[in-house]
């Protein structure tokens, strides 16, 4: 498990019935890959169908939680292990098929051509959303004007969980003490590499709505981001 170019880190709770699909399309997108996937014990058979598959403790990684520890703390864990691998481009993805892997490639192309952050956006032009509802693209763009507002963050999708780190700046953003737990963890990330002069780009990627499973979209989620994203904005220059 080591010498990858890129790693592409995806969080994984009961999301069995999509993970296939989605490693696949990954394979076919970056062939040279490695594929880590963080399981907090779902319950639903995801870590012995990824022992099954081809690849297995090479190309593609399984590391097991014994309980549901947190969307941020996932991501994390998958960022530290991509990093232990030596990646040099580190990617995280939903697990729910919404983000087409095909994408990837258009990301890293990004952090290649100097940027340290490629965000894969729903909302800059040539980006849209299949298949929301009214309310959940209200709240989506509303969530983002929110974050431009209090944080200055020049991202027209800020809470977007489909992006590509250069991994020097994603180690320095883990190196920043962190508040939150669900989608405002993006909004984070993005801002701790923005606020150390980091460059960042948006890519237009199409964002589906998840065939199998269900959302782990909460009210929970959106206070912790309402309450949350106002203290990043608090030394805003």
């Amino acid at each position: 498990m080591s010498g990858y170019e890129a790693a592409v880190v995806i969080p994984a709770y009961q999301e069995a019935a999509n993970l296939p699909a989605l490693i696949a399309g990954i394979r076919r997108a970056l062939p040279e890959g490695l594929v880590i996937v963080i399981d907090d014990a779902s319950g639903d058979g995801t870590p012995e169908m990824i022992r099954g598959m081809e690849g297995f403790g090479d190309s593609l990684v399984l590391l097991e939680r014994p309980g549901k520890s947190g969307f941020a703390s996932a991501l994390c864990a998958g960022y530290r292990l991509a990093i232990f691998a030596g990646a040099r481009q580190v990617a995280q993805m939903d697990a729910d098929l919404s983000h087409d892997p095909a994408d990837l490639p258009k990301l890293l192309d990004c952090l290649r051509q100097g940027h340290d952050l490629a965000v894969g956006s729903r909302y800059c032009p040539g980006g849209r959303v299949d298949h929301w509802s009214p309310w959940r693209r209200r709240l989506s763009r509303g969530a983002g004007c929110y974050v431009r507002w209090w944080t200055g963050l020049p991202l027209h999708d800020p809470t977007a969980g489909f992006r590509a780190f250069r991994v020097q700046a994603l180690s320095e953003a883990l190196a920043t003490p962190k508040r939150c737990d669900g989608y405002a963890f993006q909004v984070e990330m993005a801002h701790a590499v923005w606020k150390r002069g980091g460059k960042i780009a948006e890519v237009p990627v199409v964002f589906h709505e998840r065939r199998e499973g269900r959302s782990k979209l909460s009210s929970a989620i959106v206070m912790e981001a309402v309450l949350r994203v106002p203290l990043l904005g608090k030394n805003r220059d």
